[in-house]
């Protein structure tokens, strides 16, 4: 069986853009990818306006590749079928495949809750999506890192109920999916990243990572919540996600 991927920090002290090492990946034990990265976004597996060969010659060096459930949920049944991961089902054999919920390209619509489910906005229309089902979509995928599964609709202009709301079913998300990864033989070498909600509320953000930072199943964090993707997101400025990314790193230290 192969090690489980893992991340360290270099010493803080050190002068370099990149402070993060992403280790033992695949097996191989040579690799290192350093962090902060930028993921090669898919949509529907493929990278858009770039073919398999004009990839192959760009990139030498194995990359990590976006993989969004709402793009590529109607391979799950083919999936579950086929047996191999999903970076190998897509033809990227090589590359370290991430599985995330929603795709950062699209505008995620907000509003359609419903208790333990988010709805999920696929191109067959729209799927109700709750723990159990991700997470059988994420062990049929078998992909090396994924995001668990959370409630993001939340932005800037969010009201306080909704982002409360947002909070308990992100925590209530997290535990079921990391109890079903917990008893899964596929997914032992998997790198967890567990999301944040809270939108913009600092209080709400800080009981979110206390009810789950002490899980020893997380490997990594997301912080979610902050916008409902899409292109507006360009505009968004960092003045204004600037006390939301203080707290999440003082309350992590």
């Amino acid at each position: 069986m192969s090690s489980k991927m893992k991340f360290f920090a270099k010493s803080a002290a050190r002068c370099s853009p990149r402070l993060g090492v992403l280790k033992d990946i695949k097996g191989q034990d040579n690799l290192r990818i350093e962090t902060p990265l930028a993921m090669l976004y898919t949509r529907g597996g493929s990278i858009p306006h770039i073919t398999h060969e004009v990839y192959q010659i760009c990139c030498k060096d194995p990359q990590v590749i976006q993989i969004p459930v709402v793009s590529t949920y109607q391979f799950h049944d083919v999936m579950d079928e086929y047996q191999g991961s999903i970076s190998e089902f897509v033809g990227m054999k090589s590359c370290i495949s991430c599985v995330t919920v929603q795709d950062p390209g699209d505008l995620t619509q907000p509003g359609h809750h419903y208790k333990d489910y988010i709805p999920l906005w696929t191109r067959s229309g729209k799927i109700l999506l709750n723990s159990e089902k991700y997470m059988d979509i994420i062990e049929t995928f078998k992909p090396d890192m994924y995001y668990l599964l959370s409630d993001g609709d939340t932005n800037i202009a969010s009201a306080q109920k909704r982002v409360t709301k947002a909070v308990d079913n992100t925590i209530n998300f997290v535990n079921k999916c990391l109890e079903r990864h917990r008893k899964s033989d596929i997914l032992q070498n998997a790198f967890v990243m567990a999301p944040i909600a809270g939108g913009y509320c600092l209080k709400s953000r800080k009981r979110c990572l206390d009810q789950i930072k002490n899980n020893e199943l997380i490997d990594g964090f997301l912080l979610d919540g902050l916008h409902n993707n899409g292109p507006e997101v360009e505009f968004l400025t960092y003045n204004e996600i600037k006390d939301v990314i203080d707290l999440i790193a003082v309350t992590l230290d």
